[in-house]
């Protein structure tokens, strides 16, 4: 315990002490970009998700109840991509505009999407080689979930069973590996990869009964909290500047009924809650990036767990720069009517994109630090 307290001490000034006057100061020009979806409909779609440095954003709206529409947005012009039935959803992008996303088929029982990782470029799909499962059963679905400059591709597949099989897989020149699971449970998730080609997650531990954050480093898994209690599901990642890695997402004590939901970051090994604005008490870190400002994080605080699991509606959209909370809200000019709900995506340029609501619509926006 004590060795675990010197290390959190030493890496505060990573995360808190070197940019805390300029984080309160830090003020943002806001675009409005799309519409997202109207505010009765939450499961309609995200809007925008991801930005690359040259400003490239990507995303996908609800078309319909049952459709997802992705889009994409170069030099203020927004394009629309031609689906199927079932649309499909995007999710990164890297510097060469390559959009990585799922290729959707149909929807599952619960309504959620269904389908096959899949890439774009130029505007043109391609489904991604999908692995062959350990048992010889077919993939019933799967999602790429991050893309990095190198052309790696990090997603996840399921297969069937009485368990819930779900592997986390990097596709390389399109190659597809499965990578080990951390725990010998087959179920494990991964958001995360840095430009160095960390790959980062979240697996089942089923001795603890959690979902336990994890880096695989040349494809070997490491648990990144061997002494956890509690769940953590891992969102985003990045290089630093010191050389190391940043992991995001959020922790709580119950998958299926949790009392708190609490924004962490993990940086080199260590971990750190992120405080949220007073009054909210359910956060979440969604995305992260080394900037030149800092380490920048972005997410979304709800007042209670509540209406955080109910969807985003009563959220605030914040920011954390080397720990420290910007409350984005009061970092915009005031005259513009919005309420920003949620940062998605985060580029290395310290520009920001999410989820607002502003006259009486759900819309995506784009934050731009101020000269």
């Amino acid at each position: 315990m004590r060795r675990l307290v010197l290390a959190i001490l030493l890496v505060l000034p990573l995360l808190a002490g070197v940019l805390t006057a300029s984080a309160q100061d830090m003020r943002y020009e806001i675009k409005d970009l799309i519409k997202a979806h109207d505010i009765e409909n939450e499961a309609a779609g995200l809007g925008a998700y991801d930005i690359n440095d040259d400003g490239m954003i990507v995303g996908f709206t609800g078309q319909s109840a049952t459709k997802s529409s992705p889009f994409y947005i170069v030099d203020g012009k927004t394009t629309r991509i031609k689906t199927g039935k079932f649309g499909a959803t995007y999710g990164h992008v890297n510097a060469d505009g390559v959009i990585v996303g799922r290729d959707v088929t149909g929807r599952n029982e619960n309504g959620s999407p269904i389908g096959f990782p899949a890439f774009w470029a130029d505007g043109k799909i391609t489904r991604l080689e999908l692995p062959l499962d350990p048992l010889g059963q077919t993939v019933v679905t799967g999602v790429a979930q991050e893309i990095n400059d190198a052309g790696l591709i990090v997603g996840e597949v399921q297969y069937p069973g009485d368990d819930f099989n779900q592997y986390v897989v990097l596709w390389q020149d399109g190659v597809p590996t499965l990578l080990p699971d951390a725990f010998g449970y087959p179920v494990c998730s991964a958001w995360g990869l840095t430009a160095s080609g960390l790959v980062a997650g979240s697996c089942w531990e089923p001795n603890l009964g959690m979902l336990l954050p994890v880096l695989w480093e040349s494809q070997v898994p490491i648990s990144l909290n061997p002494q956890a209690t509690a769940n953590m599901d891992v969102t985003a990642s990045s290089d630093t500047a010191a050389g190391g890695y940043a992991v995001v997402g959020y922790q709580y004590d119950d998958v299926d009924n949790p009392s708190y939901l609490e924004a962490t970051a993990i940086v080199d090994g260590v971990i750190q809650s992120l405080p949220g604005p007073t009054g909210y008490t359910a956060c979440r870190a969604m995305t992260v990036s080394q900037t030149e400002a800092g380490l920048l994080v972005g997410g979304s605080c709800a007042p209670d767990v509540a209406t955080g699991k109910a969807g985003w509606a009563g959220s605030v959209a914040v920011a954390w720069l080397d720990g420290e909370l910007m409350e984005l809200n009061d970092a915009i000019p005031q005259d513009q009517g919005w309420t920003l709900i949620l940062v998605r995506g985060v580029n290395g340029k310290g520009q920001m994109v999410g989820l607002g609501e502003r006259k009486g619509e759900r819309r995506s926006f784009l934050l731009t630090p101020s000269e």
